[in-house]
């Protein structure tokens, strides 16, 4: 019998990912993050991890190691794809954090950005487009609020309580085009 280990053939399905490994012989597998976590997005709990390698372990195999969530192919040829991407992570990281930290304080936490002004105008400045600069800040919002309110699912018992915000003043200001932009 070969000490080799392997990728997860069988992805979250660990039934036969166990059967694959009794049948080879492997005595080691790699899981993603999302295939411990049952499929999820987030980091698996401990004590799920711990029960998963337990469950490997009690068929002969050690869970060697856990890869990171995967970033979709087209975040390497989309920048805006990419910022979406790395604005989830990052925010969801911090939130994890936050959780896992403080997470037993009855205390809120208010993420916020004081450079939506900025941001839109350089967007319609380049574009021309204040339509474009919204739907933007749209999304730039959704992707933040997705990646809160995932950490807070993630952790339903916590007292700490996460939010998001954004300073905008340009909606009460009246937006003119210039002869160098929208100011």
């Amino acid at each position: 019998m070969l000490d080799i280990g392997i990728f997860a053939p069988f992805g979250k399905d660990h039934e036969r990912n166990l059967a694959f490994c009794r049948d080879t012989g492997v005595r080691h597998i790699v899981l993603s993050v999302s295939e411990a976590a049952g499929g999820g997005e987030d980091l698996p709990a401990a004590g799920d991890l711990a029960s998963l390698a337990g469950r490997y372990a009690a068929a002969g195999v050690t869970l060697a190691a856990l890869t990171p969530p995967r970033v979709p192919q087209q975040a390497f040829a989309d920048e805006e794809t990419r910022e979406r991407e790395l604005e989830s992570k990052q925010t969801g990281e911090l939130c994890r954090y936050l959780y896992q930290e403080f997470g037993a304080a009855d205390k809120t936490v208010i993420i916020a950005n004081s450079e939506a002004d900025e941001k839109m105008l350089d967007i319609m400045n380049y574009t021309g487009s204040p339509e474009m600069a919204v739907e933007n800040i749209r999304r730039w919002t959704q992707t933040r609020f997705e990646a809160i309110r995932a950490a807070r699912q993630a952790h339903p018992s916590a007292r700490l309580r996460i939010f998001h915000a954004f300073e905008i003043s340009l909606v009460n200001l009246r937006i003119a085009k210039q002869s160098r932009g929208f100011g």
